[in-house]
C-alpha cells in the first residue's frame, strides 16, 4: 500500500518521539515485524512503516452475581461513574501478538 505524506509524517515523527517502528515490504500481506534499529535510514520506495499500535484498553462493570455491564469504558473513571457498591471494575487489555 502506498503511504501518504501523512503517514510518512507520522512515522518520521513517531521515531523522534522514540516510539516503536514497525516495517514490512510494500504489497506485503504479512504482518509488520519491529525495526531493530531507530538510528537506519526510512526506505519508503520498498518498505511499509508505521508506529507500532498501542494495545486498546477497556473498563467493564462486572455485578456482583458475576455478570458484566453491556457497556464499556475507555476509562476507569468511567466505569467508576457507572458502578455501584458492590461492583468490580475489570480491565481488559487487547492481545497484540495474533491478528484475525
Amino acid at each position: 500500500m502506498k503511504q501518504t505524506d501523512e503517514d510518512i509524517i507520522a512515522v518520521v515523527q513517531g521515531r523522534i518521539d522514540k516510539k516503536n517502528i514497525q516495517f514490512r515490504p510494500h504489497y506485503s500481506d504479512n504482518d509488520f515485524i519491529n525495526r531493530m534499529q531507530q538510528t537506519a535510514a526510512f526506505d519508503f520506495v520498498d518498505y511499509e512503516y508505521r508506529v507500532k499500535p498501542e494495545p486498546k484498553v477497556i473498563y467493564i462493570v462486572v455485578y456482583p452475581d458475576g455478570h458484566p455491564s453491556a457497556a464499556n469504558h475507555a476509562t476507569y473513571e468511567a466505569a467508576f461513574k457507572q458502578a455501584i457498591e458492590g461492583d468490580k471494575i475489570t480491565r481488559f487489555i487487547q492481545d497484540m501478538t495474533e491478528q484475525l
